[in-house]
């Protein structure tokens, strides 16, 4: 898990740094994206129905496209 951490963060760097972009900037964006993916997945799964979301509307976020949009 370490080397995965490091091998990570080198990457970064190395992508912020040959895009012009403020790595911490891209870190943040980064996790923001790995966020989204996981709150998207459990919305598919039915673990999660959305911030204060009642129930009916689980369905639909599940279903819809545009639910992180």
């Amino acid at each position: 898990m370490k080397q995965s951490v490091e091998r990570l963060e080198k990457t970064l760097a190395r992508v912020a740094k040959e895009q012009g972009l403020a790595q911490e900037r891209l870190r943040r964006w980064v996790s923001f994206l790995a966020l989204c993916g996981v709150m998207e997945q459990a919305v598919n799964e039915g673990t999660w129905s959305g911030p204060n979301c009642p129930g009916d509307r689980r369905k639909y976020l599940a279903n819809s496209s545009t639910a992180w949009t």
